[in-house]
């Protein structure tokens, strides 16, 4: 693969790196977003996040994301990926578009991703996103506002990762998260999830219509900060500190 673009929002201990590179064997570009290297201090911001209305896309009526990850991707990110990312575009017409990210870098994924498609950037392309212990990004109206221009959307989760289930969901009586009601948020993660074990040996594809499927990671206590730094046996995180 080459690299075509990168850069990083010049952060700390969440500083993130988002490349694009392209792979002419099967023609698809590739924006990938890294995983912060304080995963300690990431729950604990996360954890403090409150919901605001998804405002750069007015016509997502009922959209409403977590502002930690949506100021992030807007004060880092954003104006970076609207400067350089149509030239490549143009550059590699007939490329498909895969987002993909660890941690922080999937709620970075998903803003990126839905950004996209809803820039109109999607068409006469596949997109699709592949995201690895991704948090809680918004409520089911953001995932109704972007999921009909996705291609594939699949969400990796390793056992019982922590940050995979913050900011935690709404638990209802006969399923792990409540998606609407009477409050005006419900986090709500998006479907694909892509369930594996401790070992990465075995895995579910959980179900295409529920991404809180009551059968996947939302059936343990999923407490584990150990296993969101690995995945696939790859070292892929830090604690700092």
């Amino acid at each position: 693969m080459q690299v075509l673009h990168a850069m990083d929002n010049g952060g700390d201990e969440n500083s993130i790196t988002y490349v694009i590179l392209k792979r002419d064997s099967t023609k698809q570009l590739f924006i990938g977003y890294s995983g912060t290297r304080d995963t300690q201090q990431l729950i604990t911001e996360i954890l403090e996040a409150f919901p605001v209305f998804y405002d750069i896309h007015p016509e997502a009526t009922d959209a409403l994301v977590f502002d930690y990850f949506y100021k992030h991707y807007l004060n880092g990110f954003r104006d970076d990926i609207l400067k350089f990312l149509p030239g490549i575009l143009d550059a590699y017409p007939k490329y498909n578009v895969i987002f993909t990210g660890h941690s922080l870098g999937g709620a970075m994924t998903v803003h990126s991703a839905t950004d996209f498609v809803l820039n109109g950037c999607g068409q006469n392309r596949t997109v699709s996103i592949y995201t690895f212990g991704q948090p809680r990004v918004g409520n089911p109206g953001f995932t109704d506002a972007i999921s009909p221009k996705i291609n594939g959307w699949f969400r990796v989760a390793h056992n019982k990762d922590l940050v995979a289930h913050i900011p935690p969901c709404l638990p209802g009586i006969e399923v792990p998260c409540e998606h609407d009601g009477l409050l005006p948020f419900y986090p709500y993660h998006a479907p694909e999830e892509i369930f594996y074990d401790e070992q990465f040996e075995n895995y579910k594809e959980c179900s295409v219509t529920d991404g809180e499927d009551k059968n996947c990671s939302d059936s343990l206590i999923s407490d584990s900060i150990p296993d969101h730094l690995v995945y696939f046996g790859i070292e892929i995180g830090g604690l700092s500190g």
